[in-house]
């Protein structure tokens, strides 16, 4: 297996808007540091979390956490890791305006999403990647079981690399216990299978 190899400084991300959102989407992100990290190496056996400080409109820089100390404008860090290999990015704002509006899946897939009680679940054709579908999935849990007047933003995803290597499946997340109903951490199967977790805040509508 050929070991991922530590991105150069300052990798720019090439990410835009979806829909009519104002801020670049986390699963946008996502997919884009999958492909900045890996690219068309092996990634089965790596893992990645991503921890969102902050939303931003900025075009955004994949940085090395030993070269990003001094940066302003990171609200993110990156952490793929596998067996006992760790490697510690930021994402930090460019100052230069994210570029490009794309389209917004989210209503089809909601659509096929089917919400029972506390879980999500979607297993049909698939129109996106798997993380937008997961995140629409948390998205939806949260608007219908927890508090359709606030919004929902994903703070923490915690999923293997090769989600996106996934494709047609039934996908499932279980809303896990909430703190002071804001906060919430969920669990994310494949084909029954716990994959990981994915965590949400909710600000004022």
């Amino acid at each position: 297996m050929t070991d991922l190899p530590l991105a150069p400084p300052a990798v720019p991300l090439p990410t835009g808007f979806k829909g009519t959102r104002n801020y670049l989407q986390s699963a946008d992100l996502w997919n884009a540091c999958v492909e900045a990290l890996f690219g068309d190496a092996d990634k089965a056996d790596w893992s990645m979390r991503m921890n969102f400080r902050a939303l931003t409109d900025q075009a955004p820089l994949l940085v090395p956490l030993d070269e990003a100390r001094d940066r302003p404008g990171r609200f993110a860090e990156v952490i793929a890791s596998r067996d006992d290999r760790r490697l510690s990015y930021v994402l930090v704002e460019s100052g230069q305006p994210a570029v490009g509006r794309y389209e917004d899946k989210e209503s089809s897939l909601n659509s096929a999403v089917q919400i029972d009680g506390d879980v999500a679940r979607f297993d049909g054709p698939l129109a996106a990647t798997p993380i937008e579908l997961i995140v629409a999935m948390t998205k939806k849990l949260h608007l219908t079981s927890v508090d359709k007047d606030v919004r929902w933003l994903a703070t923490r995803l915690a999923l293997p690399a090769a989600i996106g290597d996934v494709g047609k499946a039934t996908y499932e997340v279980q809303l896990g216990p909430l703190v002071g109903k804001r906060a919430s951490r969920s669990t994310v199967a494949v084909d029954g299978q716990v994959v990981g977790e994915i965590a949400f805040n909710a600000i004022e509508a």
